[in-house]
């Protein structure tokens, strides 16, 4: 998959946004997963980030996803998803 935007403006804004349930690593091993007993995507893993289109991550972060993975459209700007993408995909590489 491309890289759609800057990594590294992606890896502070995961780390602002995504960490919490994703984990530091982006391995899903976040806070939140022992306090809301969530398993959400193991960015590290190449079989489960790799079987998505940039365009599903893009959906995904913009509206949500299932029942904890909240809508970020109305907070992170179009290059912000963009950069978020581009740091997943080198999450798992």
């Amino acid at each position: 998959h491309d890289l759609m935007g800057d990594p590294k403006l992606g890896m502070q804004l995961y780390g602002t946004y995504c960490q919490v349930c994703h984990g530091v690593e982006g391995d899903g091993d976040g806070i939140m997963t022992k306090l809301m007993g969530i398993m959400p995507m193991d960015h590290t893993n190449a079989n489960e980030t790799n079987r998505l289109s940039n365009e599903e991550l893009v959906e995904s972060i913009l509206d949500g996803k299932g029942r904890f993975m909240p809508a970020w459209r109305d907070i992170l700007s179009p290059s912000d998803v963009e950069a978020l993408v581009s740091y997943i995909r080198l999450l798992s590489h």
